[in-house]
């Protein structure tokens, strides 16, 4: 059984590989924002089939693909959307306070959800993981309509 947890897990690499390709390929007449919104959209229906998964293995690998499909591509949209968002014109300071954040989540989250995870159970995290998934998604959605409608008429 841990070989198998141990084998899943490693597929979230070749997840993130798989969704750069398939942005590279059939990505590239979509503008960054729209990508991003995808790949952030994706992230609640791969927490909702970890749901449902109930120890089915098909199901935790295609999450595990599909999470790191979702992340892979983020990792690229991440540069891409401040450069459309707000221009080549300081990207390198607009980078470095996104990136802050960003750094700031990556390092406590995972502690955090162990703390999450230890107070209120599993089942109960991974509601509030997709909470924050779902969040997450109404915000770039949010985002992307205000970026629409801030952009001048062709």
């Amino acid at each position: 059984m841990t070989a198998a947890a141990v084998w899943v897990a490693s597929l979230k690499g070749h997840g993130q590989f798989a969704g750069r390709l398939v942005e590279i390929f059939f990505g590239k007449n979509l503008k960054a924002m729209t990508v991003a919104r995808i790949a952030i959209g994706v992230l609640p229906a791969a927490l909702i089939l970890l749901m449902l998964a109930q120890g089915s293995l098909v199901q935790l690998i295609v999450f595990t693909v599909l999470l790191g499909a979702s992340q892979g591509v983020i990792t690229i949209v991440r540069g891409a959307v401040p450069l459309a968002l707000f221009g080549a014109q300081g990207y390198g300071a607009v980078l470095g306070l996104i990136a802050t954040p960003i750094l700031l989540v990556n390092a406590f989250s995972p502690a955090l959800f162990a703390l999450i995870v230890d107070h209120v159970g599993w089942h109960n995290a991974l509601w509030t993981l997709l909470a924050c998934s779902i969040v997450t998604w109404l915000a770039i959605e949010l985002m992307s309509r205000w970026y629409a409608g801030a952009r001048p008429a062709k």
